[in-house]
């Protein structure tokens, strides 16, 4: 008994102070789009330990070179050496704004086999791409990847 009269005591009580706040809202708000965690780290970092980064949201920084991915050198002889492959189709981000540019890309970092090689190695499937020096964005992903492609 005195259990009920202590939960109608706080039902009550509570009930008048969301009435002395103004009107009560009835429906929760409305979930706004969150946006993802990402972990920052180098192109080297991917190089060198790539197992600590799969399947995981990153932030890295570099050149982006259509035809080479992210990399720390625009030098012809070392642009191959220290590059971070994306999985990107080059139509799709091959005629924007971002290329030659010192970019933040934003992306997954996923472990994917090769076959000829017989191992493991890490692609990037960027979600985005911002200039560092105007921090404008320059390329966003709008459609989703097709994993089955990238399995065979």
């Amino acid at each position: 008994m005195t259990t009920f009269f202590l939960r109608l005591a706080t039902i009550t009580s509570t009930a008048i102070f969301a009435a002395s706040l103004g009107a009560v809202n009835a429906e929760p708000p409305s979930v706004q789009a969150a946006k993802l965690p990402y972990t920052q780290t180098s192109v080297l970092h991917l190089l060198v330990h790539p197992e600590r980064y799969y399947n995981r949201n990153i932030r890295v920084s570099g050149y982006y070179l259509p035809s080479v991915g992210l990399t720390i050198s625009k030098d012809a002889q070392l642009q191959y050496e220290f590059a971070a492959p994306l999985l990107n189709e080059e139509t799709e981000t091959g005629l924007t704004a971002c290329n030659q540019q010192w970019v933040v890309l934003e992306g997954h970092f996923l472990p994917v086999f090769a076959q000829e090689e017989r191992t493991t190695q890490g692609r990037i499937i960027a979600d985005r791409l911002t200039v560092m020096a105007s921090n404008q964005m320059c390329w966003q992903r709008t459609t989703s990847v097709d994993l089955k492609q990238i399995s065979s």
